[in-house]
């Protein structure tokens, strides 16, 4: 490829071109159609050639030509002593400092960009010119009031847990953190108008923890579940449960509950099965109670067509995972794959969903 060939050229002598330059490689080099152009530039960026956002209203104007110096610039902030000592915390006027050599200088705003699109950082909304980079953040658990009454419980357990979910999680909901001051290394606290959600991940044991409460904790919850969903969606064949915790008796007050696949009690659902037998007390327990608190499928297809705000340019509606459709992920049930109750099947088996 020409065009390639040229470009890695241009990038012995520089690290950044604009969109009008790059254009005009791909003249010199037998493009006359402009939206073939920048198809060739997806396809480079893709490649790992070269980055171009397109999509982004900064970013679409330069065409980085060294993927390694956007990475290794984005990544002086986070390895900075100041960002460190502040705890994960910089300004505009700290990044004029540490992006202040010739080859940053002109091109900050386009390198904080870069850094919100790795995920990296976020503005508080609160305070212009201000932004955290979450996986710096202090491990610490701040105080904050919570009502442990009627709350709604979830869980995620991985078979392998990548690092980075959770700070990943935090920079795409940081507009809801709670007083813009509730979150830490490990953990955020989220609002709504109605409810407050808390997402601890605990690392070594493979797992994110979440509780709402509220006097409607629908909406929230299903902002949390699609968020993480959008995480799991970018990571190929991740291995996760979607657990909720048993509400009977001998559950209900214990630290260690019996927990359900998600998948598992809609299949029920849809079966009109509407108990489901707990392992730990052999007593039945009501599904339709279980999930009481779940959105259904209207606000769900609101959350996938764009009726309840989301960033378009990372939405896949067409694979969100309804009650009833296939989902792209693999999910390991706890009772397996067939519509048995209470451990018929060895716990582990999976289904393709």
């Amino acid at each position: 490829m020409r065009v390639r060939s040229a470009l890695e050229n241009y990038a012995q002598n520089c690290n950044t071109i604009t969109v009008e330059k790059y254009c005009d490689i791909c003249r010199q080099n037998g493009f006359t159609n402009r939206q073939q152009m920048l198809f060739l530039s997806s396809y480079l960026h893709d490649l790992g050639v070269c980055l171009h956002f397109q999509d982004d209203k900064l970013l679409k104007n330069t065409v980085i030509l060294r993927p390694d110096w956007g990475t290794t610039a984005v990544y002086k902030v986070t390895d900075s002593d100041t960002v460190r000592r502040n705890k994960g915390r910089f300004t505009d006027a700290d990044l004029a400092k540490i992006w202040s050599d010739s080859q940053y200088a002109d091109l900050q705003d386009q390198l904080l960009q870069l850094m919100m699109r790795f995920k990296l950082a976020y503005e508080i909304p609160s305070a212009p010119g201000s932004y955290i980079s979450p996986q710096l953040l202090p491990v610490s658990k701040p105080h904050y009031p919570w009502n442990s009454a009627d709350n709604l419980i979830l869980r995620y357990r991985y078979d392998f847990m990548p690092k980075g979910i959770l700070s990943r999680f935090i920079v795409e909901t940081h507009q809801l953190i709670e007083q813009q001051d509730h979150v830490w290394k490990n953990g955020v606290v989220l609002a709504d108008k109605w409810a407050c959600a808390e997402i601890i991940e605990n690392y070594p044991k493979n797992q994110i923890n979440v509780r709402i409460t509220g006097s409607n904790k629908k909406p929230l919850l299903e902002k949390v579940r699609y968020e993480l969903w959008k995480i799991h969606e970018s990571y190929e064949r991740l291995e996760y449960k979607e657990l909720i915790p048993c509400n009977c008796a001998r559950c209900k007050d214990s630290t260690e509950p019996e927990a359900y696949a998600y998948d598992l009690l809609m299949k029920y659902i849809s079966d009109r099965r509407y108990d489901i037998e707990c392992r730990e007390s052999y007593a039945k327990v009501d599904i339709r109670r279980l999930i009481s608190d779940f959105p259904d499928q209207s606000t769900r297809n609101d959350l996938t067509h764009g009726k309840v705000e989301q960033d378009s340019s990372d939405r896949q509606s067409s694979n969100y995972p309804s009650y009833t459709d296939n989902s792209t992920h693999t999910t390991y049930h706890q009772y397996g794959k067939d519509d048995n109750v209470a451990g018929n099947k060895i716990e582990g088996d999976s289904t393709s969903t």
